[in-house]
């Protein structure tokens, strides 16, 4: 019998150079913009660890405590693990600009931060909501990604994967990455970083080969 086992695929994670999310920042169009809303919650999702819309959407306004969010992420909130921990992000004061400017009027501890959910929305409800705001923002971050010259890939999963990949590369250690990211273990966390972003590995292999 041949041991030779095929390996699985894995997919090439996407993220964000700094500079590109400088130019998703600097992006400006008229008050009201659709673009800029999008944009706002692709970089709310960045500056809160990568965190996932559907757990934006999800936060009620006892989630925030000050300048912290604490919450379960949908993913893992229904597991059966006892030892889950609530994810803790220290907020940055962009993210809190932005929490501020879109929060829901109605502060009261069970309501939603954000008014796209509504208490009274059954299960599939909330779930359309969450799938069609998820759309939204990806249909214009892809175009403010072409007026800028930004990959015109992006959607609202590279805002996870550049929080990781930024942190890697600023020196956080895979084990704090880990934790940001609330994954069960540090594999996971390692998927999102193994692979070397392309102008990492053009300079690799101009280094490599360039006197050859």
């Amino acid at each position: 019998m041949n041991p030779y086992v095929i390996p699985m695929s894995r997919n090439i994670k996407k993220a964000l150079n700094p500079d590109d999310i400088k130019k998703l920042i600097s992006f400006y169009d008229f008050e009201g913009s659709p673009k800029l809303r999008a944009r706002d919650f692709w970089l709310l999702s960045f500056y809160c660890y990568g965190m996932n819309v559907c757990d934006i959407l999800q936060l009620r306004n006892d989630n925030l405590d000050g300048k912290v969010l604490h919450f379960y992420r949908n993913k893992t909130k229904h597991s059966s693990r006892k030892d889950q921990k609530p994810v803790l992000v220290s907020l940055d004061e962009r993210a809190v600009e932005i929490i501020n400017k879109y929060r829901n009027s109605d502060i009261a501890p069970n309501c939603y931060l954000f008014p796209i959910l509504n208490k009274e929305d059954s299960a599939k409800d909330a779930r359309d909501k969450i799938k069609n705001f998820t759309r939204y923002i990806n249909q214009h971050i892809k175009k403010i990604a072409i007026i800028e010259g930004i990959d015109p890939k992006i959607s609202s999963y590279y805002a996870r994967h550049s929080a990781a990949t930024i942190a890697a590369d600023s020196g956080i250690l895979v084990d704090k990455i880990s934790a940001m990211l609330a994954h069960s273990n540090i594999i996971t966390t390692q998927k999102y970083l193994d692979s070397l972003p392309l102008d990492q590995a053009r300079k690799l292999s101009d280094t490599i080969y360039s006197n050859i």
